[in-house]
């Protein structure tokens, strides 16, 4: 497990390092169509966003299948031995070792990291761009990688979380602790409430709001997790000095997740309620 973790963060790291003046059009036997269609999936980095193709940042994966882009945009529910939908259609214009990919009406230079890793460049400002790796369906990555390599979009794909379980051993008093009710939304926007337990959506005074960050851990001694940052703000917007709460977040599976207080041995777990797919 911890070695295909580190070989797709390795393979990312590739990429992001990556530059025009260091990629160039793949120059093989195979065409870019071939390439493109060889692949199963391709696994779109997250956190590229290029200008106004948001296809870009949603999708999980692209399949390329006879000028159809096929996309899973879900992490509730992936299959990696499925292609998703059709989401549009593409075209492949080759000259050489030239080549541009349409899709969606949006023009993107192909250039070459690796045998399988390709950058997309918007060829209409020439800057934005996204990174996607092919894979065959047995090669794909564990999907545990998913989850923390794209957890933003797995919090907002439920309405809201609700908190289910509290283990506090130690009877220790939690910054955390009085918070039953989480919702995500937008890039990284989050509210909070402590409103009393079994509430529907609607019923929710949402007392809390912020932004919140997210860094990844990935060693050899502990499983990945990330760590969580609330960043709280007051009704002007203005960020609420020493009022951050820092968790450390790990996945239990698809519909709960459990944030954990460093230091005082209290785990949280919350339960997503009422999948939103994108």
């Amino acid at each position: 497990m911890k070695n295909l973790l580190s070989l797709l963060f390795s393979i990312i790291l590739l990429t992001s390092c990556g530059s025009d003046d260091d990629s160039t059009t793949p120059s093989q036997s195979k065409s870019i169509e071939e390439l493109l269609e060889s692949y199963d999936l391709w696994y779109v980095e997250p956190g590229q966003p290029s200008s106004d193709f948001d296809l870009g940042q949603d999708a999980i994966t692209f399949s390329f299948v006879n000028n159809e882009l096929y996309a899973n945009k879900n992490l509730i529910g992936f299959d990696p031995s499925t292609t998703g939908s059709i989401e549009t259609t593409y075209i492949v214009e080759q000259e050489g070792n030239n080549a541009i990919i349409t899709i969606d009406d949006t023009n993107f230079k192909v250039l070459g990291i690796s045998d399988n890793s390709l950058k997309l460049v918007d060829n209409y400002d020439n800057t934005t761009a996204f990174y996607i790796t092919g894979y065959n369906t047995n090669e794909f990555p564990s999907l545990d990688i998913l989850y923390y390599e794209r957890m933003p979009h797995f919090f907002n794909e439920y309405q809201f979380w609700q908190k289910t379980l509290t283990e506090n051993p130690d009877e220790n008093d939690g910054d955390f602790s009085t918070i039953n009710y989480v919702e995500f939304f937008g890039g990284r926007s989050f509210r909070s409430s402590e409103d009393v337990e079994g509430l529907t959506y609607d019923e929710i005074n949402w007392e809390n709001q912020g932004s919140y960050k997210l860094t990844t851990s990935n060693s050899e001694e502990e499983p990945i997790s990330n760590e969580l940052i609330f960043i709280y703000v007051d009704s002007n917007g203005v960020v609420i000095e020493g009022a951050n709460d820092t968790l450390k977040v790990n996945v239990v599976d698809e519909s709960k997740i459990q944030f954990s207080e460093p230091g005082l041995n209290i785990n949280y777990t919350f339960e997503g309620t009422i999948n939103t797919p994108f």
